[in-house]
């Protein structure tokens, strides 16, 4: 028999009182102490890192960013969206119009913006605001600062191959190119079909990233709150 919902909203099943919720895929994700995996044709792991950042008037925040398993191996998730481009990174992110870089401090600084130095010919002007807001915007801004080194040029920030060879460790272009085909490939179409998410976030691997990264800490929240390992969402159309 099929049980009906009562005027609350609330299920009955034998004698045990339950509310509807909807979820990725039965068993598809689980969760440890700082990691969410969606279980594809090879498993997906995103893990999360926390690193202390200073702004250019010395204040100290503690931002994340996320890496991904692959072979066994972290590797930062922002390097894969950089070797598609620099322009497509920002944009794909919905970043940019949020944080700028520049060649040079301004002389005057805008009180609504945040300054964080990448190195001394290049810098990030962030969006005070939806920093201090967002976690997801925190998280790129962290993602920055943890591949780049002080050297770090606009030039260099807009060099896909130098991102391909940072894929690999050591750096390497051909394995760095090989591994980046292989992400590509980590989304199966059996995946793709019955992960219930927007057509937006399950194009490809790149939209199951950002969307894991965007929702990473609500993800935690619910799965610790359920004490369950599985990853259950109150309605797919509010992510």
């Amino acid at each position: 028999m099929i049980p009906l919902a009562d005027e609350d909203g609330f299920y009955y099943i034998r004698g045990k009182k339950y509310y509807l919720i909807y979820q990725m895929l039965e068993k598809s994700t689980y969760t440890s102490s700082s990691s969410v995996t969606l279980k594809s044709l090879m498993p997906i792991a995103v893990k999360r890192h926390v690193i202390e950042i200073e702004d250019m008037d010395g204040h100290l925040y503690n931002v994340p960013y996320y890496t991904v398993f692959v072979f066994r191996k972290e590797i930062v998730v922002l390097l894969f969206y950089l070797s598609n481009g620099f322009d497509f990174t920002m944009d794909y992110l919905n970043v940019s119009d949020v944080i700028k870089f520049l060649e040079e401090m301004p002389k005057e600084r805008d009180p609504d913006k945040l300054y964080f130095g990448l190195s001394s010919k290049c810098f990030m002007e962030v969006d005070k605001d939806l920093f201090n807001e967002h976690q997801y915007i925190q998280s790129i801004v962290g993602a920055f600062k943890e591949i780049t080194t002080s050297r770090v040029s606009m030039t260099q920030l807009r060099d896909t191959a130098n991102w391909i060879k940072k894929i690999a460790n050591p750096a390497n272009y051909d394995k760095g190119y090989s591994i980046l085909k292989y992400v590509g490939r980590l989304l199966d179409l059996t995946t793709q079909k019955v992960l219930i998410l927007p057509d937006y976030y399950n194009q490809d691997i790149y939209g199951i990233l950002k969307w894991i990264n965007a929702k990473f800490s609500s993800f935690k929240t619910l799965l610790i709150a359920g004490n369950s390992l599985e990853l259950k969402l109150p309605s797919c159309n509010n992510v």
